[in-house]
């Protein structure tokens, strides 16, 4: 573990140095094409809207195509788990994600600010030894806010704040309705641009 995380650390001061290495402050960078595909992994933690639910951690990934300097399009899949209080047991999700992501600044500059929305499937897996309690596949949504820091134009740094919408329905006897899942998210990653 502690290898990986020496090597990834000066993986990211590489990239880090080349982007101080132009001239200090660098006002837009030099692409001749503006569509590009990328990849971003991402860790937010998520703290649900229930009183019957803990909060818990989401690890995803995005992979997406700049469609024009300021649109992109992304597929995004990932995993959390959450725990359900009382003992009742935990639920899988794998959330299936269409975005699209909106960026003020453009992908050209160093700093940019987005929004972004989604919609898609959550895959709910409910893992349980009490009888009576059931879970189901479902809609989902999500929509978001962040900030992305650009080291150069092939690395940059995410950070976003989210709020996902997924209804399991995990019902149980004792319980009337049905225990949601809906999260704000916060957290962030790298995202690696193929330009």
């Amino acid at each position: 573990m502690r290898p990986a995380l020496i090597s990834f650390a000066l993986l990211f001061l590489c990239f880090t140095s080349q982007a101080q290495a132009q001239r200090g402050s660098v006002p837009s960078y030099d692409v001749s094409d503006s569509s590009f595909f990328y990849f971003a992994p991402e860790v937010l933690g998520f703290f649900p809207n229930s009183n019957h639910i803990n909060n818990t951690t989401l690890v995803a990934g995005r992979v997406g195509y700049q469609l024009s300097s300021d649109l992109a399009a992304e597929i995004e899949t990932g995993w959390v788990r959450f725990r359900i209080k009382n003992d009742l047991g935990r639920m899988n999700t794998e959330p299936l994600m269409v975005n699209v992501r909106y960026g003020f600044m453009g992908a050209d500059k160093p700093l940019d600010i987005f929004l972004m929305g989604g919609l898609g499937v959550a895959f709910n897996r409910l893992n349980t030894d009490v009888p009576g309690v059931s879970s189901s596949h479902t809609f989902a949504i999500q929509t978001g806010t962040g900030l992305e820091w650009r080291f150069n134009p092939n690395l940059s740094m995410v950070v976003d704040l989210r709020y996902y919408w997924n209804d399991p329905n995990i019902d149980y006897p004792g319980y009337v309705g049905s225990i949601r899942t809906h999260s704000f998210g916060v957290g962030g990653g790298l995202c690696w641009s193929f330009r």
